[in-house]
């Protein structure tokens, strides 16, 4: 998980210089935004900083007894997942006018399948019909560990209980693959603001 860790800490570097640029450029024209915007830019870079602290965290802590905190861990994990997806989404369409709202599903379809587990898993499991119901096996004694997660699916709910589908997620795969995508597109967008900060220097 070096590896990992490194590139959180890139990630966060540019996204720190990234708001100290545009903080001492603020009276610029080139690097001007309106006040909701510029609070959107470092929303977003804050939420950037938020969530690589907790998915740090998350992936120092292979274990937990706990099946409370197992449960708001891995909710904790996922949600911070998608956390960053927006954030840098945002911050990719703000910063390059050209930039549309990143379509993770489409573009980056590995990294689109976390926000479908966050959606199906952790935002409203209970609404669908009956064999789109889902639950999370974090209550499972069989492993206190949380690099790979068990998940449910009701397949068809004949009784009481149901059958349930199983489908096991390696969450520190999920993270690694995620913060690797992230750090490719966060230092595509610095590249971006340099270039045009050097052809506004040459103007």
């Amino acid at each position: 998980m070096d590896e990992v860790f490194d590139k959180m800490k890139s990630i966060a570097s540019l996204a720190s210089s990234m708001k100290t640029f545009y903080m001492r450029n603020s009276r610029n024209p080139t690097f001007s935004y309106s006040q909701a915007e510029f609070g959107r830019i470092l929303m977003c870079i804050y939420n950037i900083h938020d969530t690589i602290n907790a998915l740090a965290y998350y992936l120092d802590r292979e274990e937990e007894n706990h099946q409370g905190a197992r449960y708001l861990l891995i909710c904790g994990a996922f949600q911070s997942l998608c956390v960053q997806q927006d954030a840098v989404s945002f911050l990719r369409m703000i910063l390059l006018e050209n930039e549309k709202k990143i379509d993770w599903r489409k573009d980056y379809p590995t990294v689109g399948k976390i926000r479908d587990y966050r959606n199906r898993y952790f935002g409203h499991p209970t609404e669908g019909k009956e064999q789109d119901q889902f639950h999370v096996g974090a209550f499972m004694p069989t492993s206190n560990s949380l690099v790979e997660v068990r998940l449910h699916k009701a397949e068809k709910v004949q009784d009481v209980y149901g059958a349930l589908g199983l489908e096991n997620v390696n969450v520190h795969d999920a993270i690694k693959e995620q913060t690797l995508v992230l750090y490719d597109i966060m230092l595509y967008i610095w590249k971006a603001v340099n270039e045009k900060r050097a052809k506004t220097a040459r103007a």
